[in-house]
């Protein structure tokens, strides 16, 4: 029986959790479309459920929301690189044509999904042990550092576990280790680019205990993750009133900056513009000469 004629296993999650590599290759040269849009199914549920536990901690509409955009980021990520995760395998020494590299990392991303949602149960144990997320208390600032670096560390356990399994795909498919090496580290910067504007653009998923819970930001594409403030905050507050005890009421010019000295030989001190530019009768009225202060002199001896 020659190798074309060979029908590959059918889908099991059970071996993709434990990485065959020769079943994965197998599923990668006799692509159906059936088989694809299992693995969407397991991005969608394993990633909808872990994004349900992030979520549940601010608000119920909260959970709702990351359940659909956590794998919205995945699936974007996959779909959008297809293109130059398939260019860049050829260029650095694997023949993987387009359709292999978007289903490797498909594959990849539905590993991780799947771990995702096995942590899940415990999240939401987490979350439900947690205090409320309200606004102004100090405990809920504490306890949501502490969530988010749960959550990232969760996160980074099953993105590691799916690109170590990725790796033995890479070079089980003909790579080598150092092309495979190559390619997972081209195929990793390209999708964290890609995932981390992805998931700015759809922030939050979980939220500050200031924030309402929202789908999207106010401004979802004004910036990137890596300038996320481009315009300059706004001070709505007055300015403070003018406090010195000055006898002219005529203010210095807008725009202008005045330093406040003090001058010994005068009562009081006064603000001056930097141009020294003052009416004559400013100069009458504040600068008229007061009779110096005594002075205490001490006759030091000669040694």
């Amino acid at each position: 029986m020659s190798p074309s004629t060979i029908t590959p296993p059918p889908f099991a999650l059970g071996a993709l959790l434990r990485g065959e590599a020769g079943t994965m290759a197998a599923w990668i040269r006799g692509w159906t479309a059936g088989r694809t849009w299992r693995q969407v199914a397991v991005i969608a549920l394993g990633g909808g459920a872990f994004g349900a536990a992030m979520g549940a901690w601010r608000a119920p509409e909260q959970a709702a929301f990351a359940a659909v955009k956590l794998p919205l980021v995945l699936l974007g990520t996959a779909v959008g690189n297809a293109l130059i995760n398939g260019m860049l395998a050829p260029l650095l020494g694997l023949n993987l044509g387009l359709r292999g590299a978007f289903a490797s990392v498909l594959m990849s991303f539905a590993l991780a999904a799947a771990i995702l949602g096995a942590f899940s149960p415990l999240m939401a144990f987490l979350v439900w042990n947690l205090p409320p997320l309200l606004p102004g208390a100090a405990v809920n600032l504490a306890a949501h550092s502490v969530m988010l670096l749960t959550w990232v560390a969760v996160i980074a356990l099953a993105g590691v576990m799916s690109n170590l399994r990725l790796l033995q795909l890479l070079r089980h498919l003909g790579g080598g280790p150092g092309p495979a090496r190559r390619i997972l580290f081209a195929w990793l910067s390209v999708n964290l680019l890609l995932g981390a504007q992805l998931s700015w653009i759809l922030r939050p998923f979980i939220g500050t205990p200031r924030s309402p819970s929202s789908f999207s930001a106010p401004t979802p594409s004004t910036a990137t993750f890596s300038s996320p403030s481009s315009t300059p905050p706004t001070n709505s507050e007055p300015p403070p009133p003018n406090c010195s005890r000055s006898r002219n009421p005529a203010r210095p010019p807008v725009g202008k900056a005045f330093e406040h000295e003090y001058d010994p030989g005068t009562r009081h001190s006064e603000p001056r513009t930097s141009h020294q530019e003052q009416s004559p009768a400013h100069e009458s009225i504040h600068h008229q000469p007061t009779p110096a202060p005594a002075r205490l002199r001490l006759r030091v001896p000669a040694w």
